[in-house]
């Protein structure tokens, strides 16, 4: 009762035609609430526990919140559970709570649901709760929940007491899809440099990346102490002016690989199928590798016999390098690479965007993972085991969760794979344009019969997989049908 199926319910969208009753009697669409991040709490009215406490604390902390206003960037709502409770209750906890301030901006709404509504739209969110005789009260979690502007489930946080760090973490994970498309650096930063940890419910610093970019800086630091030493060795300081006019040249053309790059990256609308970017990245991959790795044979084939060991020449002898020019080719080469390497790059991060913007009209089915067998369930309740059925000419997406733990579910194919583990949902989608079948694997070890975790996919004409799931679908419906009287007398 303390924590939600969050493997579940992650990424769910309530339902926004639900009706619900404000403080002041207005009736409107849960949906109204939306197009800005949510935090919605579900508390009752009548409660001389915690629920009163959980709003009172958001309330304060809330305050603490500078980064984002209540009302302009986000909004709050809270809704009652119990059936008893009216716009007068509701009235009454809001001045109780000290939110009516927030009430009158528009920012934080106290709300109501009809009796009939009311369990639905709780399960909505995976909120469970009954009443205890014995307590003589409501048994229920305390928690938070975030909701999208587009109305999806993104973090729960538990617990009455909480901080400012959190609620902004969690609205920044709420709002990354505008956050990430924006120029908000420094929230870019907190939702990179933060990560939510699902056991204790709470944001985290992000200790891989901050020791990544530790070693990044220690290694920089190290390459221009040694520079500075060797300055000083050598003591050539006349020569300096024009070494750094050189180096400032090859920084310009280096800071400029990234926008020459960019003029040739294939934009999202002429990418239909991202595993054909795949493919051509790769290929441009083997075709740099291997001109880099001929030009390399080539010099050292060179330099070989170029100094090769000659009669009268035991000892052998090479021209002296002054200072600059022994720094100028590291540099010059460096940067050449460099740039070659932000060219390759550039592609794969627009490809990967690419591949994590997922199609509107799509099939979308759910996937959970376990030691050994990959479990899909259709929008229609149909499920199958290690076998997924496609139509082509439509996007897949699998969101994907494991009960156990992790797995990686990779379609060679259509070169996507991604990560299934425990108390999170991850996604991926994948484009079958032509029937047939395709092979699925497990590339993360999970157990000693890991090898056997296999399955396909199967892509089917499109009237013959509508046909597949409609059948399927049909006895799905007949099977959950209540089962007729036995022994009924006739009439």
């Amino acid at each position: 009762m303390t924590r939600i199926d969050e493997a579940r319910h992650l990424g769910a969208r309530p339902d926004a035609a639900v009706a619900l009753t404000d403080s002041d009697g207005r009736t409107f669409p849960f949906g109204d609430m939306l197009g800005k991040p949510l935090i919605l709490l579900l508390s009752y009215y009548g409660c001389d526990g915690t629920c009163p406490a959980i709003n009172v604390e958001l309330a304060r902390v809330l305050a603490k919140v500078d980064r984002f206003r209540l009302g302009e960037d986000y909004r709050v709502l809270t809704v009652s559970f119990d059936a008893r409770d009216d716009e007068r209750t509701a009235a009454d906890f809001l001045a109780k709570t000290g939110a009516a301030a927030e009430a009158r901006r528009g920012g934080w709404r106290h709300a109501v649901v009809s009796d009939r509504e009311v369990k639905r739209f709780a399960a909505g969110v995976g909120f469970n709760f009954f009443w205890s005789d014995a307590a003589q009260a409501f048994m229920h979690p305390n928690v938070l929940v975030f909701l999208t502007p587009q109305g999806r489930i993104a973090r729960y946080i538990y617990g009455t007491r909480m901080d400012a760090a959190t609620i902004e973490n969690a609205l920044i994970d709420a709002d990354w899809e505008r956050i990430a498309n924006s120029t908000a650096v420094f929230d870019m930063l907190t939702g990179a440099c933060f990560s939510y940890n699902y056991a204790t419910g709470r944001y985290q610093l992000n200790y891989a990346l901050v020791i990544g970019l530790g070693s990044l800086l220690l290694g920089l630091s190290l390459m221009a102490a040694g520079a500075w030493a060797y300055r000083r060795k050598i003591g050539e300081e006349h020569r300096m002016p024009e070494f750094k006019k050189t180096v400032g040249a090859l920084l310009a053309l280096a800071a400029a690989g990234p926008a020459l790059a960019e003029k040739t990256i294939p934009t999202a609308a002429r990418i239909v199928d991202p595993a054909a970017g795949w493919d051509h990245l790769w290929r441009d991959v083997l075709i740099d590798i291997t001109v880099i790795g001929i030009i390399f044979a080539m010099i050292t084939a060179y330099l070989i016999w170029k100094y090769r060991r000659r009669p009268g020449n035991e000892q052998g002898s090479a021209p002296r390098l002054s200072a600059a020019a022994a720094i100028g080719w590291v540099v010059i080469p460096s940067f050449v690479f460099m740039a070659d390497d932000f060219y390759l790059a550039a592609n794969g991060w627009q490809l990967w965007n690419t591949f994590r913007e997922v199609p509107a009209d799509r099939l979308e089915v759910q996937l959970e993972s376990g030691m050994y067998s990959w479990d899909y369930t259709y929008p229609n309740g149909v499920q199958t085991q290690n076998e997924l059925k496609v139509p082509a000419g439509k996007p897949v997406l699998l969101r994907m969760t494991s009960r156990d733990t992790l797995h990686n579910h990779y379609i060679p194919d259509f070169r996507v794979k991604e990560d299934s583990m425990p108390g999170r949902i991850t996604y991926l989608w994948f484009y079958p344009q032509k029937p047939g079948t395709h092979v699925v694997t497990c590339t993360e070890y999970c157990g000693v019969m890991h090898s056997y975790m296999a399955g396909q996919v199967v892509v089917l004409p499109p009237a013959e997989y509508q046909a597949w799931y409609e059948a399927e679908g049909a006895k799905v419906k007949k099977a959950a049908a209540p089962a007729e009287t036995v022994g009924k007398t006739p009439a």
